[in-house]
């Protein structure tokens, strides 16, 4: 716990020292990101918790900064879009017991080995048959369903978190989690069929975190909006893998093997033969909670219907309901650097009119530490034309450990934003680190989600893991924060934050809005990339033809295109080896490609291998492939597939 003068003091003082001799790219000084912050993260602000005068005083700082900045209100006549969230606070002495016939009825103990939620006041007992649902993904995308046209209605679904093939040379993105192992997007999968209820099964490796994050994160006050699609579930939770593995024991089933056949593209849902009854009686509230929006309007006419958005959250954790000493989450980094950051991008533009390329709108996005919600209530009910909007820059737990010689973005693969990115980094002489893995599902947990599933392309900005000698070891003290600090009541003002590294995000910001300016096209959604509500988006001016490469040019060969995915088709053969060590062939494929890029036919030319799961392997994922677009005819090569054991 701190005093908003002594901070203030030591960060003006720190901030002026550091300061280094390189010629600034954004006008904005450390001493204004260092003011922003300190005034966000003082005891003043308690935290600011959904629900408490601290979110509401946060929200009114936003208003007043903007308004002092001289941005126009968004929203009409108004800085604030208001709406209501209702609060759910789970029942403490519910039930959840699971009979497996003809056996007596096994009572769960709750948080130790369970936690449930609902958004559904009138769902106070649910009972129904248990079905294990593997991984709950219906991708068209990426070709894989696990329903398979079985009907769940009413039924109770045992599910895997992640997905299958979450590993290096795994199907959908290797050990790159997307969008369909997420949690979130399982419980909107349940509603969508129209489930009683869902429970996940935890797993320290495949949730990407231990047991005692659900066990806290879904014990307390939980938030959302009534027309979420979640409200239709009975109940959504998590169980533990010990208590799912011994409930399956005593039905003759094995969770390994279930694990096993949901790896698989021919999986269905199966009966378990159990009934879950789930007995609660949680307690609801209504919130009302706003999200703050100033617009800076371009002067050039051909820009005046194209938008770009900077957003970053202002809402954390509030207070401890109890212990001792200090109980305020002050939140410092998360995320009191990041509104500086998106805030002294807005200086900076306001200093700068005339090379403004578009109409900027700069958000302060509320509850998004209770999923997401304030951004996606914006990013739904914009007030401007979705296509309008050309890309959302989203700021979250900026460095405040000095600049770094490379950096990279979250949400990379899901738009064409993340190469206007990469391109203003390297023009300012950063690495760009294209190869980041996203094993714990980043990408998901912060608000440029909202805006990617809205159809705007969308990244947020981060840090990469060397210092700006080249060998300080960034990465390092990222780490630190997160096993030391993040949502811990010590996320405050450090001895030694260099605030260099937060003018360095704006800086890159700056150039992201300026490289936008020099396209001629709204940058596109990638189709394919695991975002499952994320419609691809529709430009009035489309690539001409002259801009793309020869179908005959390396850039648009079927060769080059297959052996950068070398791993994803190796994939297909591990699995069949380790049961076999001497299977060995060739498969060799004709193969015709549009020139938009997509397969139009393949023909097996010889297979030596004769071994068709294999084959079909190949096929579909070789469906699944992505070929750059061209300028010509129809592409056509013979491919072969060696493969063999070492």
């Amino acid at each position: 716990m701190r005093t908003f003068q002594s901070a203030l003091l030591f960060m003006i003082v720190f901030a002026t020292t550091q300061a280094t001799a390189q010629e600034k790219l954004a006008d904005v000084t450390a001493e204004e990101l260092a003011l922003d912050i300190n005034t966000l993260s003082s005891d003043d602000f308690a935290g600011r918790g959904v629900g408490t005068e601290g979110l509401d005083k946060a929200a009114v700082w936003h208003e007043t900064t903007f308004q002092e900045l001289g941005l126009e209100p968004f929203f009409g006549d108004s800085y604030q879009q208001p709406f209501t969230l209702t609060a759910a606070t789970p029942d403490p002495k519910s039930t959840l017991a699971i009979t497996v016939p003809p056996g007596r009825a096994a009572l769960l103990a709750r948080l130790d080995e369970y936690v449930t939620v609902s958004w559904n006041p009138a769902a106070t007992v649910v009972e129904a048959p248990v079905v294990y649902a593997g991984h709950l993904i219906v991708a068209s995308d990426r070709d894989w369903d696990d329903i398979k046209g079985m009907d769940l209605k009413g039924r109770i679904l045992l599910v895997e978190v992640n997905e299958p093939g979450n590993r290096e040379g795994g199907i959908f993105d290797g050990p790159n989690m997307t969008w369909y192992g997420r949690w979130a997007y399982k419980f909107e999968e349940a509603a969508r069929q129209g489930a009683a209820g869902i429970l996940l099964i935890h797993n320290d490796q495949r949730a990407g975190y231990a047991w005692n994050v659900v066990r806290t994160g879904w014990a307390g006050e939980d938030f959302y909006w009534q027309d979420r699609p979640e409200t239709k579930l009975g109940f959504m939770g998590w169980i533990t893998q010990d208590a799912a593995k011994n409930l399956l024991k005593r039905s003759g089933k094995s969770l390994s093997l279930l694990r096993g056949k949901a790896e698989n593209e021919d999986f269905r849902p199966i009966e378990l033969g159990m009934v879950a009854r789930v007995e609660q009686h949680p307690t609801f509230r209504q919130i009302e909670v706003a999200n703050v929006a100033g617009l800076l309007r371009s002067s050039h006419p051909d820009t005046k219907d194209r938008y770009v958005i900077v957003s970053a959250h202002f809402d954390h954790m509030g207070t401890a309901p109890d212990g001792k000493g200090d109980r305020i989450f002050n939140g410092a980094v998360d995320n009191c650097a990041a509104t500086a950051a998106m805030v002294g991008t807005a200086r900076h533009f306001l200093r700068h009119r005339d090379s403004i390329p578009f109409n900027l709108v700069f958000v302060g996005v509320t509850a998004e530490e209770s999923g997401l919600n304030g951004s996606r209530y914006f990013a739904e009910r914009l007030p401007v034309p979705v296509e309008q909007v050309w890309g959302n820059i989203n700021h979250e737990m900026t460095n405040v450990w000095g600049r770094t010689s490379n950096v990279f973005v979250y949400g990379a693969g899901f738009s064409e934003l993340t190469g206007v990115a990469r391109t203003a980094a390297t023009g300012m002489g950063w690495g760009f680190i294209d190869d980041h893995i996203d094993t714990g599902g980043m990408s998901f947990r912060s608000d440029q989600l909202s805006f990617t599933r809205a159809g705007i392309p969308a990244v947020w900005l981060h840090e990469g893991n060397l210092g700006s000698d080249g060998q300080r070891d960034a990465g390092a003290k990222r780490q630190w924060y997160l096993q030391n600090r993040y949502h811990q009541v010590t996320d405050e003002v450090e001895t030694d934050w260099d605030l260099e590294g937060t003018v360095q995000m704006v800086e890159w910001s700056v150039a992201i809005i300026h490289e936008l300016g020099k396209l001629t096209t709204r940058p596109q959604m990638t189709p394919g990339s695991g975002m499952a509500t994320a419609a691809p988006l529709q430009t009035t001016t489309e690539t001409t033809a002259v801009e793309l490469p020869a179908c005959d040019s390396s850039e648009a060969s079927i060769r080059r295109t297959l052996a950068e995915k070398r791993e994803t088709f190796i994939a297909c053969y591990k699995q069949e080896a380790a049961q076999n060590p001497s299977l060995q062939g060739k498969l060799l494929l004709n193969i015709t490609v549009t020139p938009e890029g997509t397969i139009d036919t393949i023909a097996t030319e010889e297979n030596t291998l004769n071994n068709p799961t294999i084959q079909n392997c190949v096929f579909t994922r070789m469906k699944r492939t992505t070929f750059p677009a061209c300028q010509g005819t129809t592409r056509h090569e013979r491919y072969p597939f060696f493969f063999r054991t070492n």
